[in-house]
């Protein structure tokens, strides 16, 4: 089978309907990379399912009960090291899954609707043998997340760009974000969409002055919005109803809250306006100092 071959990678996209069983092709791949699980893959087949069946349940009695199917003789100790592990590679494995589908529909979509930086971290066989290697019984929660982390903080270092961005998209998957790290990650997201709708970086300068001006536009509509829920909420009936039900405090906040978004909005527009002022004041100047070079010449 397709999903058994540990040199393919990325294979989320053409296992329609076969999801379980490309999941556990990531368990059965990995086997041979650490030293405790490797012998299993000389073993009979039927005791690997067992084995992982054994580890998905929380009931001892039902995996003592399962442990007599085995057709190997394991100790007790053994079966008990090889389930500690199988259960660390659960963990290891979820992760992967969901980098794998995050790549996946990452790289699908056309940059002109991406919302957030391009995610180029992989869920491969590659990285689930690489941190099934270093797996043992003894490891605990945070020991387990420490070597995902590690492993993944150095996948990111081959990366030609993005690698910040690329471990804040991972953490908030996997919810392990600071709050600090949120905000980061917040901040990162917001400058991309205003980058992109600049033009980025390689944008040209009327096509920069094109998109603040729409930016410039939308930020008027959505002033003129807030206005209109404004008087619709706070019509001069409305207000004196509360006035006399002596309700002038929730008033008051009502007016403060709707003043602060309408100070918020009207920032936004000046500051929009201002880029688009400067924007164009320099594509004015280097079109002056390319004709005064032309003359010249």
């Amino acid at each position: 089978m397709l999903a058994n071959r540990a040199d393919i990678y990325n294979l989320g996209d053409i296992m329609s309907g076969m999801e379980e069983v490309f999941a556990l092709s990531y368990i059965e791949n990995s086997l041979t990379s650490n030293s405790v699980l490797a012998p299993l893959a000389n073993r009979d087949l039927s005791d690997v399912h067992r084995l992982i069946k054994m580890a998905k349940t929380d009931n001892a009695n039902l995996a003592q009960a399962q442990s007599s199917d085995l057709t190997y003789p394991y100790s007790t100790s053994e079966i008990n090291e090889i389930i500690a592990i199988l259960r660390h590679m659960f963990r290891v494995q979820a992760v992967i899954l969901d980098v794998n589908q995050a790549y996946i529909a990452s790289a699908s979509q056309d940059d002109k609707y991406r919302v957030e930086p391009i995610f180029k971290l992989q869920g491969s066989y590659r990285n689930m043998n690489k941190m099934t290697e270093k797996l043992s019984a003894v490891m605990n929660e945070n020991e387990l997340n420490q070597l995902i982390d590690d492993h993944y903080l150095g996948e990111s270092q081959l990366l030609t760009q993005g690698a910040e961005s690329n471990l804040l998209k991972l953490g908030e998957m996997r919810g392990t974000l600071t709050e600090e790290e949120k905000e980061r990650w917040a901040q990162i997201k917001a400058d991309f969409l205003r980058n992109k709708a600049m033009g980025g970086e390689d944008g040209d300068t009327g096509a920069r002055i094109v998109a603040q001006l729409v930016d410039l536009a939308s930020g008027f509509n959505a002033i003129s919005s807030q206005f209109e829920t404004y008087l619709t909420k706070n019509d001069p009936e409305r207000i004196a109803r509360l006035r006399e039900a002596g309700q002038q405090a929730q008033l008051d906040a009502q007016l403060n809250a709707q003043l602060e978004a309408q100070k918020i909005l009207a920032d936004s527009v000046v500051n929009n306006a201002k880029v688009v002022s400067d924007s164009i004041d320099n594509g004015f100047e280097k079109k002056s100092e390319s004709a005064d070079a032309n003359i010249q010449a």
